[in-house]
């Protein structure tokens, strides 16, 4: 497999403007804007991933001290196999036992959403054991999930480079690389797309008009036997999921929210924190903000995505609550502590469904 410096076909003590200029080179021939050629976009990423890190100086020493390392160990190799006659296959050096221990535990951590110290722990094995996977991986997600896409971008970069056969690392570096923006100056990987507020502003208009249907219907309720939610209606459950839903795609759309995949699981395959806090919602969606606030807040762990979701069916459901109080029979009380359960549910919905024609 070829190193960065071949992908970009320089040579090692290449200048930043001979790097940069090689991969300008490539970037005209390959972007997947320019070329038809399946074996373009290969190029592309592989090119991108070479820049990443030969175009900055730190990770260009650190990649430099790792290639030396490298063929010091081949020669090694070859200067054993010229003195021993009949060489003993060679045992795979074992990762030191600390390590090990510590990797164990970053994906722990990671998994109960313990933000502040996962990122603590995967910078310092990223400082000691440079060469694993698992700590780029968590700190491409941790990053991403505050908005940062051109580090969580490199950090993915560096995962699926020390771990080429996981798939999750390169799919989550091709969605951000897919959205790279590439002029004749510079070279930067902007977020999936500019957040537009036309969508947005749709959704607000069909939650206005919802709210003026609560106001003026006259339905009888559905569950006149549950007291706490005696006084719901078939069109004021009608009203705050299907309100949920045009919020949630409308976001989507609109670019203001990541793709719900990368915000449902974490680049180790599991499911992230994300998920807990949308069955919670079922039962509460107070209970779920407080609790991700709380967490947000101890943890260093609010998700700018889940975040705006969060934020938007909360201005709903207290919208939804004015409006209550206006109607002729639905109870503001009812609609307040449980009218967010079926928004939310509903913004979920939406912005899945939206996600899948991104």
């Amino acid at each position: 497999m070829p190193n960065h410096y071949e992908t970009l076909g320089l040579a090692r003590g290449c200048s930043p403007n001979e790097i940069r200029s090689a991969y300008r080179k490539l970037v005209l021939v390959h972007h997947p804007d320019r070329s038809t050629d399946p074996k373009s976009r290969d190029i592309f990423i592989k090119a991108t991933e070479a820049y990443e890190t030969l175009g900055d100086v730190d990770r260009k020493r650190e990649y430099d001290r790792l290639l030396n390392t490298e063929e010091l160990k081949r020669e090694q190799v070859r200067a054993a196999m010229r003195t021993t006659p009949q060489p003993r296959p060679k045992a795979q050096p074992r990762k030191p036992e600390s390590v090990a221990i510590e990797l164990t535990k970053l994906v722990q951590l990671f998994s109960r959403g313990r933000i502040a110290e996962t990122e603590l722990m995967a910078r310092d094995l990223i400082r000691r054991a440079p060469k694993e996977a698992i700590p780029y991986g968590v700190l491409g997600d941790i990053l991403r999930s505050r908005g940062n896409l051109v580090e969580a971008a490199k950090m993915y970069a560096f995962a699926a480079q020390f771990d080429s056969r996981n798939p999750i690392y390169q799919r989550r570096h091709e969605e951000l690389i897919s959205a790279a923006q590439i002029s004749t100056s510079t070279v930067h990987i902007g977020r999936d797309r500019e957040a537009r507020p036309g969508p947005p502003m749709v959704a607000a208009i069909v939650a206005f008009m919802a709210g003026i249907y609560l106001v003026l219907s006259r339905e009888a309720p559905i569950f006149p036997g549950v007291p706490v939610v005696s006084t719901f209606t078939l069109g004021l459950m009608g009203v705050l999921f299907f309100s949920g839903i045009a919020t949630g795609s409308s976001l989507a759309m609109g670019g203001w929210l990541d793709r719900y995949q990368s915000t449902s699981t974490n680049a180790l395959g599991r499911r992230s924190p994300t998920v807990v806090l949308g069955f919670v919602a079922i039962i509460n969606f107070w209970a779920a903000a407080l609790l991700y606030l709380f967490v947000g807040l101890g943890q260093r762990a609010f998700n700018y995505s889940t975040s705006r979701v969060v934020g938007a069916v909360a201005v709903l459901t207290l919208m939804f609550t004015g409006c209550a109080f206006a109607s002729y029979a639905v109870d503001a009380g009812q609609v307040v502590a449980w009218g967010g359960n079926l928004v939310y549910l509903g913004a979920l919905i939406g912005w899945m469904v939206a996600d899948a024609f991104r």
